[in-house]
């Protein structure tokens, strides 16, 4: 830090002045013995911040707790508990978060009618794998990283970094038990947690299906520069997608345009 001028940004990414934050305290007012446990101390907390940043990103932290033989996971204003050897690893609750923020009666009554929701699919072949472990008496259940189990737990943790640092969107989790709108939320969530992550301050702006035109959500960075965001996925191309293909390059470049050209007119 002594390497850091006064009127630079500080380092934790505050967006304060350094002079403002992490500079604003000296540690010379104490005996010498306690300046040199109190830096040692706070150099410690820089290091568990530092390693918190590069797992978690920027945004908001995990909150989570063991308290007695329950595991306490707050995500915005709700707190979720169960037992903690059901949720031993974050992983555990994602997938327990995802199947409470669309429904757990939505999803039984769709499943039960036999809907070709894709996430049913993935559900059911990821239940199968681990029968499959269970039978062959595994005690700890390994998912391969393979496409369906990426996508449920980027859909999960996509949900959570959404209400954890804005609200929940009544909106969106409609889109998103539609097969006909589904694939679009499902980018739109992505698209959110990748800002979220970074750093940024988020606000769900599409509440409703309205003619009015707005962005899917506002980003705020730390210097207080705001963005409308909007998150926008191709469902099918005229033509082969290979970038080394004019007819593609073609298409893909009048879509961009397009695209463009729409959000602009929600700005």
């Amino acid at each position: 830090m002594s390497g850091i001028r006064r009127n630079q940004p500080c380092p934790c990414r505050s967006g304060r002045k350094y002079k403002h934050c992490h500079g604003a305290f000296s540690l010379d007012t104490l005996p010498s013995d306690l300046a040199g446990d109190a830096s040692r101390a706070f150099q410690r907390q820089d290091a568990r911040n530092a390693v918190r940043q590069i797992q978690q990103g920027y945004g908001k932290p995990i909150v989570s707790t063991i308290a007695g033989d329950h595991r306490i996971v707050a995500v915005g204003k709700r707190v979720f508990y169960r037992e903690a050897r059901r949720w031993l690893y974050f992983t555990d609750f994602l997938l327990y978060f995802l199947k409470e923020t669309l429904g757990r009666d939505w999803g039984a009554k769709k499943q039960k009618s036999g809907d070709t929701h894709p996430l049913f699919a993935w559900l059911t072949r990821m239940e199968a794998e681990r029968r499959a472990q269970i039978g062959a008496n595994q005690t700890i259940i390994v998912h391969n990283d393979a496409g369906y189990i990426s996508s449920i737990f980027r859909l999960a943790y996509g949900l959570y970094l959404l209400e954890h640092n804005d609200r929940p969107s009544a909106h969106l989790v409609k889109r998103l038990r539609a097969v006909e709108t589904f694939w679009s939320a499902t980018y739109e969530t992505y698209v959110f947690a990748a800002f979220a992550l970074a750093g940024f301050s988020m606000s769900w702006a599409e509440t409703s299906s309205s003619v009015q035109s707005t962005p899917e959500f506002l980003a705020t960075g730390s210097s207080g520069k705001q963005y409308a965001v909007e998150a926008k996925r191709k469902s099918g191309w005229r033509t082969s997608p290979d970038p080394r293909s004019e007819a593609f390059v073609g298409e893909l470049r009048q879509w961009l345009r397009d695209q463009l050209h729409r959000c602009l007119k929600n700005s």
